[in-house]
């Protein structure tokens, strides 16, 4: 009787060709290699996009070609498992669906919680706004109001360009000194400039007032 060894394992749909390539190039078509696609809604819980697909290599036992295949398989971007003694593949299978279906328990159950938590956060008392979206709005303000100084252009020391401001100079001058703590360019300064004629304001369209 001969005695077979086998390697199994996962890797990217696009390498099955080549992994059975290169598996009957080292053995000279001396094993067998199983290959099968595995449904993309098992992984979608792990957030993983790519097509994988499950092998299994048999040959006959021995160091050398296990060392040359093993060799093989470790080059792929992927991973190896070890499978049960085929007496207890039964008992090996139903032991790991049992953890999987706990596993998905405590995934619903914590999901479940998650939500629960987030309403009861999201509401605010004698109220009918929704506080996340207040949040989502205070976010997006800040993100207009970095990115519109980043787009300030340096030149020697001096950072020209326009933005809106809607701050008298006291509060104006205390965002400017935290600016300067913040910044590369010592010395910030805003000169306001007067335009009598409005030839600069008719050109530029003024953003949404957001207090």
């Amino acid at each position: 009787m001969i005695s077979t060894c086998n390697i199994a394992g996962v890797i990217d749909t696009e390498d099955s060709m080549r992994l059975r390539r290169l598996v009957f190039r080292a053995t000279r078509g001396k094993a067998m290699v199983i290959t099968e696609d595995i449904l993309p809604e098992i992984f979608k819980e792990e957030g993983i996009s790519t097509s994988k697909t499950k092998y299994l290599i048999i040959f006959q036992k021995g160091d050398f070609l296990q060392e040359k295949l093993n060799t093989i398989c470790s080059s792929f971007n992927g991973e190896k498992y070890d499978l049960p003694d085929p007496k207890r593949s039964q008992d090996a299978i139903n032991e790991l669906s049992s953890k999987i279906e706990k596993a998905r328990e405590m995934i619903n159950t914590i999901s479940k919680e998650i939500k629960e938590y987030f309403i009861s956060m999201n509401f605010i008392e004698d109220s009918n706004c929704d506080k996340f979206k207040i949040y989502e709005a205070f976010i997006r303000r800040e993100i207009i109001i970095h990115g519109t100084l980043n787009k300030l252009v340096p030149i020697d020391s001096l950072i020209h360009g326009f933005f809106w401001c809607n701050l008298n100079n006291d509060a104006l001058q205390e965002k400017i000194d935290v600016i300067q703590s913040t910044s590369r360019f010592p010395g910030l300064q805003v000169v306001e400039i007067t335009d009598k004629n409005q030839s600069i304001s008719k050109k530029l369209i003024p953003p949404t007032h957001i207090k």
